[in-house]
């Protein structure tokens, strides 16, 4: 697999890169995580073995990812050894590793794992930045990089992609991503059951209650960036402040706009209730104490591990009807949708949740109830069994 350290890298691609290797080292196949790290250096765990190697050369920022990977591609040929045959699985761009590698060498076949393409993710960069809100100069950065990745890296993913053998996706959002912006079609993409080991989680069986005296906790976790929608965040909480709501809102996350984002919250008075903490990395505390989790996004591309990591502790979640997260969250049922950029329905869907605990409790356990049922890695794990063993037929991992 190559990818980022699930080790060291907090983001989602980290996180899902492990669950796969855990899905893989127990179906009996032989699994290496390939990252760059400090140095050069190999530690097991249940997802197989992590193998760092250092660069002080290569950044490592996403849009450089052809040069990753052309590194990745050495590293993943060193690694085979005598192997007769090895899949290499990539996680989003990183899947380019694993076509490099195969020119190279006949035995390896190359398979992905995608949830948005570097197009779609940056041309919402770019969107996000309104004038008002941040200035011109992150407008002026965010459009810059969305032509360079039109003019360069897009031609390059849709190469890598249409050389993969597969290319596994977990919502049909990114199924007609993948469809319409690359043209993939039929065999090889692949719709899968979604999984993802969300430890520690704490043993909640209620929600913290709020009550005279104790005001609403309301928790957003995601990266500092135009997508996730915070400058509408701010708005919404601005009108709840009006409205007369008692609340403390954490947003926990940093990132290239945490200081804008800063700013705006003094800006609009909301410094007494709003705050910013950055990087957190064990969010079990801030889990256990909030009363309800809100994503704002105007895009995410498919859906999101910090909404599932909320539903797993039983939040009550209020998230944008965009791309893939309503095929998570059904409005009423177990959580509230509310319209991409737009701060009126968001505080009304957060006053809602603040006066009503009985709307909170409801909503809550259904939460925790799709997430038990739907997201846990056994179903994802069977998935894999079937399709790896498409690829390795009689090997150990095909089996019953």
């Amino acid at each position: 697999m190559s990818g980022k350290n699930p080790l060291t890298d907090p983001g989602g691609y980290a996180s899902y890169g492990y669950v796969v290797g855990e899905c893989l080292t127990q179906l009996g196949y032989q699994v290496d995580l390939l990252a760059f790290g400090e140095r050069d250096e190999e530690v097991p765990t249940a997802a197989g073995r992590i193998r760092t190697f250092a660069s002080r050369t290569v950044p490592r920022r996403t849009e450089f990812f052809p040069f990753w990977c052309r590194r990745f591609a050495r590293e993943i040929r060193a690694a085979l050894g005598e192997a007769e045959q090895a899949v290499v699985h990539g996680v989003g761009p990183w899947s380019l590793a694993g076509v490099l590698a195969m020119r190279k060498n006949r035995r390896i076949i190359a398979v992905g794992s995608y949830f948005t393409t570097l197009r779609n993710e940056v041309s919402w960069l770019a969107k996000g930045v309104p004038l008002d809100d941040y200035g011109f100069g992150p407008k002026a950065r965010y459009l810059t990089a969305y032509f360079v990745v039109l003019l360069t890296l897009h031609p390059i993913e849709r190469w890598a992609l249409s050389r993969l053998d597969t290319v596994f996706v977990h919502y049909e959002y990114t199924r007609n991503l993948l469809e319409k912006e690359m043209g993939l079609r039929g065999r090889n993409l692949v719709t899968i059951p979604y999984g993802i080991d969300l430890q520690p989680k704490a043993a909640l069986t209620k929600m913290p209650a709020t009550s005279a005296g104790r005001s609403f906790e309301v928790l957003t976790v995601c990266r500092q960036e135009p997508r996730k929608g915070i400058n509408y965040l701010l708005r919404a909480y601005r009108l709840l402040m009006d409205r007369g709501v008692t609340f403390h809102a954490t947003v926990v996350g940093s990132g290239a706009l945490l200081e804008a984002h800063r700013e705006m919250t003094r800006r609009l008075d909301l410094a007494g209730c709003v705050k910013f903490p950055g990087f957190v990395p064990d969010l079990s505390e801030c889990l256990g104490s909030a009363n309800a989790f809100v994503l704002p996004s105007v895009q995410e591309g498919s859906g999101s591990i910090s909404l599932l990591e909320a539903m797993s502790y039983g939040l009550p979640v209020v998230v944008s009807a965009c791309d893939g997260l309503p095929e998570d969250v059904q409005d009423g049922v177990n959580g509230l949708l509310v319209p991409p950029a737009d701060p009126e329905r968001l505080a009304d869907a957060l006053e809602a949740l603040a006066r009503d605990a009985g709307l909170r409790s409801r909503l809550g356990r259904s939460a925790k109830d799709v997430y038990r049922t739907r997201f846990q890695p056994a179903a994802m794990r069977e998935a894999f069994r079937y399709h790896y063993g498409r690829l390795f037929p009689g090997a150990i991992g095909s089996g019953g």
